[in-house]
C-alpha cells in the first residue's frame, strides 16, 4: 500500500506496527490522565483565607499566607480518586518491560513503580485521612508526580510517533527533576510518617504496619541519592552529549571479530579460555566458558577457577591448556599492517621478515662502582645487612611473605658478587614502569635494553625517556635504546628523548628484529621481562605483543634466555600447603578480632574465607593448594593479560628457561592511590593479618633482589634443571616459590571480600584504632540494651505485643 500521499503525521502512523500504535496510545492516555490531576491541583490553588492549607510547608523560611492549596471544594478528594485510578496503570509498564515491547529492564522498572504503588495503596488507601492530616505534603507530592508524568508520557508518545521528541520536552524531562524529584520524595516521606503513627501501638498489626513503614522510609536513604545522581548523569549525557570521536583507523594488534562483525573483548576472553580447556581435552568446560561470553564481565571467575584446577591435574594438562590458550590468541587475534589488510597475529609475526626501522642508541654510564650491600627503603629508612635480614624474617613469621622469599633475598645480601651485573643484559619491556627494576639494575651496572613508548608522543613520554637516560648516565651501567634516527644525528638531549622509543602494539615484529641484532641482545645470555600495563583491552594487547617477542627470543636463543614477570597477588596461584593452613588458622575462633570480623560480615561487608578445595596432581598424587586472589572488579581483561603471562612462564620453563616469576605485593603507587577508594581500602587492609601495603620504593628493591637471585643463582627453584630437587611435579607450582605476596596467601579472607570492610576500618580510625573503638561501641550497645531506659521503652513494649509475650 502506498501512503506517501498522506500528510506526514498520518503517513508515520500508517506505517507503524500494532505494538507501536499501542505504545503511542498508552502514553497519550496516561499523559491525559496525569494532566487531569495536574489541572485539578492548579485549580485548587488560591488566595489564603482562614483555615486553608498554606502552599508552602511550615519549615519554609518565608512567603507564608500568600497562596493556599485545596481552596476549591472537593479538590482534595478529586485528586485522591484520580491518583488511585491513574497510578494503577503504571503496573502495565512492568508488563511492557517483561514482554519486551519496550527497551527497559524489568528490575529497574519494578523499583521505579513500587514506591508510588506503596504510597498510593499502602498509605493513602489504607489510611485515607492522611490526605487531610498531611494535606500540604499530599499536594506537593501529587504536583511533583503529575508534572513529571505529563512530561514523561508525552515525551514517550512523541518519540514513538515521530522518532524523536521536541527538544523542549527533552529539556523539561531532564531539568525539572532537580526540584520535582526531592519535592516528591519529601511528600512521600511525610505521608508515610503520618500514616505510620496513625494507628497507635495497641495491636500487633498496627505495630507491624508502623515498623514496616519505617523500614520503607529508611530505604530512601541509599535509594534517593543513587537515583538522583543517576538522573544528573543522564541529563549530562542527553543534553550535553560528548562530541563524537573521530573514527580511528584500526592499526596493529586487534581483537577478533564476532558474528556481528564487532570486536567484543568479552567474547574474545571467553573464547580464549574455552580454547585453553579444549587444548587440554575438556570440550565441555570449553563450551561452558564460550557460552558465558555475553556475561563474561562478572562471570569469568568461575571459569578461571575451573581452569586452574584443570591445570593442576597433571603436568601434561598444564602444558596443553597453556598451549591451547596461547595458540588461540595467535591464530584468532588479528594484526592490521601498514597496507590496511588484516591477517592473524601469528601469520603477521611469522611472515614479516627481518626488517626494522630502529637504530641502536647507547648510553654509557659514568659511574664506576657497584654497591656491595643491598639496601631496601622501608618506612623512611634504608635498611641493610642484619637489620634487613631481621625484617625479612619478621615479614615471613607474620605471613606477609614466604620464608623461601626471605631466604632468597638474604642470599643476595650474602653473595656480594651477585650484585655486580656488569656484562649481564636485561631487556625490559615497559622499562619506564613504576614497578619495574630499571633503577636498581642500572645501579648494579647491568646493560638494560629499553623498550617503551615513543618520546615523540608528547611531553610525558619525553620526560620518561629523560628520566631513564639521566639515570643511566649517572650509573655504572649501560642503556641500549631504539631510535628512529641515527644517534650521531641527534644534536641535543631533547632530540634524543624525542627519537627514542617504539610502539609495541603496532611494531612488535620490528622490535623483535631490532632486539635480535648482535649489538643489542643477539649474543650471549639475556634476561627479558614484561613490565607493561594499561587499562582494559590494551593490557591484553600489550601482553600478547610482549609475548611474541619473548617467544621469538626463546626460539632463537633457547636456554640462554631467562624470562621475568612481575606477578600480581590478585590472581589464582598454587601456593604452599603451609600457607593454606595458616589462612585457616588466621580465621579461627580464638582471636580477639574474630567477633569484629563476624559482625562486619553480618552487616553486609561479606568477608569470605580464603581457603579453596585442594587440587590433586593425578600423576604424583600430590595435593596442591590454591588461593583465589582475583578481584573481580579488575575485570576479565586484566585476568587474561596476567593469565597469558602465566602460560608463557610455564611454556618457557618447559623449554628449559629459568623463569623469574615471583609474586609482588599490593603497592601504593601514585597511580593506584589516585583512586580514592583504593587509598581508603589500602589504609584499612593491614587490620587483616598478615596484610601489609608497601610503598613503591620498597617493592622495587625487594622484587629486584628476587630477580637478581633467580638470574645469578643457578641452584634456585626457578631453574628447570632443579625441578626434581625442589619436588616440582606440576609447572603450576613454579609460582609458589619466593613469593612476596603482601599477606594475600595467608589471610583468613579473600582479597576481593575485604575491600569494603577495609574502607570502614579506615574511616573508624585505621587498623590500630579500629579494634578498641569497635569494642568500646559494642560495650556501649550491650550496656544500653541492659539499662532500664531501654527495657521499659515503648519499643520493647511493642515488640512484646508483636511476639505475643
Amino acid at each position: 500500500l502506498d501512503f506517501s500521499h498522506l500528510p506526514w503525521g498520518l503517513w508515520r502512523v500508517s506505517t507503524m506496527g500494532l505494538v507501536s500504535v499501542y505504545i503511542v496510545l498508552f502514553n497519550a492516555v496516561l499523559t491525559a490522565g496525569w494532566a487531569q490531576i495536574l489541572v485539578a491541583l492548579v485549580k485548587s490553588v488560591g488566595p489564603c483565607v482562614a483555615g486553608d492549607t498554606d502552599l508552602l510547608p511550615g519549615w519554609f523560611p518565608a512567603g507564608h499566607g500568600l497562596q493556599c492549596v485545596w481552596t476549591t471544594e472537593g479538590s482534595r478528594q478529586e485528586v485522591f480518586d484520580l491518583l488511585l485510578t491513574w497510578q494503577i496503570f503504571s503496573l502495565l509498564e512492568v508488563v511492557h518491560a517483561a514482554v519486551g515491547i519496550v527497551k527497559a529492564k524489568v528490575g529497574t522498572t519494578i523499583m521505579q513503580v513500587t514506591s508510588r504503588i506503596w504510597v498510593v495503596f499502602a498509605v493513602m488507601y489504607v489510611y485515607p485521612e492522611v490526605v487531610n492530616s498531611a494535606s500540604n505534603a499530599f499536594f506537593l507530592m501529587s504536583f511533583a508526580w503529575s508534572f513529571t508524568e505529563v512530561v514523561r508520557y508525552s515525551w514517550y508518545a512523541c518519540k514513538e510517533s515521530f522518532g524523536a521528541a521536541p527538544f523542549v520536552l527533552t529539556w523539561m524531562r531532564y531539568t525539572f527533576f532537580y526540584i520535582l524529584y526531592p519535592t516528591g520524595v519529601y511528600g512521600e516521606q511525610v505521608l508515610m510518617l503520618t500514616a505510620a503513627t496513625a494507628f497507635g501501638s495497641a495491636t500487633r498489626n498496627a505495630i507491624l504496619y508502623k515498623y514496616g513503614m519505617y523500614f520503607i522510609m529508611a530505604l530512601y536513604a541509599p535509594g534517593f541519592p543513587m537515583l538522583y545522581f543517576h538522573m544528573i548523569a543522564q541529563r549530562k549525557k542527553t543534553l550535553n552529549p560528548p562530541k563524537p570521536k573521530a573514527v580511528k583507523q584500526e592499526k596493529g594488534l586487534v581483537f577478533p571479530k564476532d558474528d556481528s562483525d564487532k570486536r567484543s573483548t568479552s567474547l574474545a576472553g571467553a573464547n580464549v579460555i574455552g580454547a585453553a580447556f579444549r587444548g587440554a581435552g575438556d570440550d565441555a568446560a570449553g563450551a561452558a566458558a564460550e557460552k558465558n561470553g555475553k556475561k563474561w564481565r562478572f562471570g569469568y571467575l568461575k571459569h578461571y577457577k575451573k581452569m586452574v584446577y584443570k591445570s593442576c591435574e597433571s603436568e601434561a594438562s598444564a602444558y596443553k591448556l597453556a598451549s591451547g590458550g596461547v595458540d588461540y590468541m595467535y591464530n584468532k587475534f588479528g594484526f592490521i599492517g601498514a597496507d590496511g589488510k588484516e591477517v592473524s597475529f601469528g601469520t603477521f609475526m611469522k611472515n614479516f621478515g627481518d626488517d626494522t626501522p630502529f637504530h641502536v642508541g647507547v648510553i654509557d654510564g659514568a659511574g664506576k662502582d657497584v654497591p656491595t650491600s643491598w639496601e631496601v627503603p622501608y618506612k623512611g629508612k634504608q635498611i641493610q645487612g642484619a637489620e634487613l635480614k631481621s625484617q625479612l624474617d619478621a615479614w615471613a613469621a607474620y605471613g606477609t611473605i614466604e620464608q623461601d622469599c626471605a631466604e632468597a633475598i638474604k642470599s643476595v645480601c650474602e653473595n656480594r658478587e651477585w650484585m655486580d651485573l656488569r656484562g649481564h643484559v636485561f631487556i625490559l619491556i615497559g622499562t619506564g614502569s613504576a614497578m619495574g627494576p630499571f633503577p636498581k639494575l642500572m645501579e648494579l651496572g647491568a646493560t638494560v635494553v629499553a623498550v617503551d613508548i615513543p618520546g615523540s608522543w608528547g611531553a610525558r613520554p619525553a620526560a620518561m625517556w629523560e628520566r631513564l637516560i639521566t639515570t643511566a648516565r649517572n650509573s655504572p651501567g649501560k642503556l641500549i635504546l631504539p631510535l628512529n634516527k641515527p644517534q650521531d644525528s641527534l644534536r641535543t638531549d631533547a632530540d634524543l628523548y624525542a627519537a627514542a622509543g617504539c610502539n609495541l602494539m603496532e611494531q612488535p615484529a620490528e622490535i623483535r628484529n631490532w632486539l635480535l641484532k648482535p649489538e643489542v641482545a643477539g649474543k650471549g645470555k639475556v634476561t627479558i621481562g614484561n613490565y607493561t600495563y594499561l587499562d582494559g583491552d590494551l593490557h591484553v594487547k600489550l601482553s600478547l605483543c610482549a609475548d611474541s617477542i619473548i617467544s621469538a627470543l626463546i626460539d632463537k636463543k633457547g636456554k640462554d634466555v631467562t624470562v621475568a614477570f612481575l606477578c600480581t597477588p590478585t590472581d589464582l596461584h598454587v601456593i604452599p600447603n603451609e600457607a593454606r593452613q595458616d589462612a585457616i588458622a588466621n580465621g579461627s575462633l580464638f582471636r580477639i578480632k574474630w567477633l569484629a570480623e563476624k559482625i562486619l560480615t553480618v552487616l553486609g561487608a561479606g568477608l569470605k574465607p580464603n581457603v579453596m578445595k585442594q587440587a590433586e596432581d593425578v600423576d604424583s598424587g600430590k595435593k596442591l593448594s590454591i588461593v583465589n586472589g582475583i578481584s573481580v572488579a579488575q575485570g576479565p581483561n586484566y585476568a587474561l593479560a596476567k593469565r597469558l603471562q602465566h602460560w608463557r612462564a610455564i611454556l618457557a620453563y618447559r623449554s628449559g628457561c629459568t623463569v623469574s616469576s615471583s609474586i609482588a605485593p599490593s603497592t601504593a603507587t601514585a597511580s593506584v592511590v589516585s583512586n580514592i577508594t583504593f587509598k581508603w581500602a589500602y589504609g584499612g587492609m593491614p587490620f587483616f593479618k598478615p596484610y601489609e601495603i608497601f610503598q613503591q620504593e620498597t617493592t622495587n628493591a625487594v622484587m629486584a633482589a628476587l630477580l637478581v637471585h633467580d638470574v645469578r643463582n643457578s641452584a634456585g627453584a626457578k631453574n628447570p634443571a632443579n625441578q626434581q630437587q625442589y619436588g616440582i611435579t606440576n609447572p603450576m607450582e613454579l609460582f609458589k616459590f619466593e613469593s612476596f605476596h603482601g599477606g594475600v596467601w595467608r589471610s583468613a579472607y579473600t582479597v576481593d571480600s575485604i575491600g569494603m570492610p577495609s574502607v570502614i576500618i579506615y574511616f573508624l580510625g585505621g587498623p590500630s584504632v579500629f579494634l578498641p573503638v569497635f569494642y568500646a561501641v559494642l560495650s556501649m550497645i550491650v550496656y544500653f540494651f541492659q539499662c532500664e531506659c531501654f527495657l521499659n521503652s515503648a519499643f520493647v513494649t511493642e515488640m512484646k505485643i508483636v511476639l505475643g509475650l
